[in-house]
């Protein structure tokens, strides 16, 4: 999630700020450049986009390895993921107990390619979870997803939609595949994702993730807002991907459920599930504190509400963010306050509390 280069991290405030706008820069222009490249050679956006290859990624092989090339540099962090952990997760799915007991699921990655530079434009990751009739009519699946990403070279307009709308495809022919839906129907879909909580992170993460991803996190929640996205009110703290690592708090789920104001517990439930499954390689459902945790807190709603304004309160949020940043910014970024309060402690707010 967060870059620790320590060449950054003895920066002052002001001069990772510095660095983080010339990082800026130069992702703007290495995306001219290409958008260039693109429009000289394929007189148009659409024109190049058909020339794409778009393909899901479920195992092992040459595919996964140039996506996890894509994942490690996008993802320009010590907390990287390794590669044998989605090996692991994407290969969960298929094993016979798991299918036994949770049924039919699937992750899998679902990339950009331009077969003519060889090179991997943007990738989504998902869970598909078809949802049995006894959860839900209304809802023909659940989908998580886990990443979206765009190399920062590779920023032009519509792509992103464009991938967006290959992937829609292939969750369609998934599920007709399996025949939980008919050929060329339109499954009718609950998405869900979750953000980083802005206040649960320190200064010292809030800008070492700028830096790293090049997208300021408010961008991300403004961008998710732009998407139909929004918070569901309940608890949440993410079980860590690996044994050795903390739990992850202050993060937030999110939903897109067109014409809904609140989503049945148990079809969120029922996804949540098969997503630890799918992290978690002895998840045990009874005794997971975390996955009881939250669902005790989805089923004190029975319908859990989604909040109908924009998530997390971005423009309050933002607007403390900076001024801290401003009075500020001579600290050292690894300097006491700045490298152990999260900005809900310094503001006294709470993540909790800031929806």
């Amino acid at each position: 999630m967060f870059s620790h280069t320590p060449a950054l991290e003895a920066h002052t405030i002001r001069g990772l700020l510095t660095v983080i706008d010339a990082r800026k820069q130069q992702i703007a222009e290495m995306a001219s450049a290409e958008r260039t490249r693109v429009l000289a050679r394929y007189g148009d956006y659409e024109n190049y986009y058909s020339k794409l290859r778009f393909m899901s990624v479920t195992g092992p092989g040459p595919e996964f390895d140039r996506a996890y090339e894509l994942y490690t540099e996008l993802f320009d962090s010590a907390r990287a993921l390794e590669k044998e952990t989605f090996y692991r997760w994407l290969s969960r799915a298929n094993e016979s107990a798991v299918r036994e007991r949770y049924g039919t699921f699937t992750y899998r990655w679902f990339v950009a390619e331009d077969p003519a530079e060889k090179t991997q434009l943007g990738m989504l990751s998902y869970l598909i979870v078809p949802i049995p009739p006894a959860i839900s009519t209304e809802y023909d699946a659940a989908i998580y997803g886990t990443m979206a990403q765009i190399r920062p070279r590779s920023r032009m307009p519509r792509l992103f939609d464009r991938l967006h709308a290959e992937a829609q495809r292939d969750i369609r022919n998934y599920l007709a595949g399996i025949g939980h839906i008919k050929p060329n129907a339109r499954p009718r879909l609950a998405i869900f994702t979750n953000h980083l909580h802005p206040m649960a992170v320190t200064p010292r993460e809030y800008l070492l993730d700028h830096h790293a991803s090049g997208i300021d996190c408010f961008e991300r929640i403004a961008w998710s807002g732009v998407l139909g996205l929004r918070a569901l009110d309940i608890e949440y703290e993410r079980a860590p991907p690996e044994a050795h690592w903390p739990s992850l708090p202050g993060f937030k789920y999110v939903a897109q459920i067109p014409g809904r104001s609140t989503i049945p517990a148990e079809l969120f439930i029922h996804m949540h599930e098969r997503f630890c499954v799918m992290r978690q390689h002895a998840f045990d459902p009874a005794n997971d504190l975390y996955f009881q945790r939250v669902c005790r807190s989805a089923r004190s709603h029975g319908q859990i509400p989604l909040h109908e304004k924009q998530p997390f309160a971005m423009q309050r949020m933002r607007r403390l963010v900076r001024e801290w940043l401003q009075t500020n910014h001579t600290l050292p970024v690894h300097a006491g306050i700045t490298a152990e309060r999260k900005f809900g402690e310094i503001f006294g707010l709470g993540s909790e509390k800031v929806t």
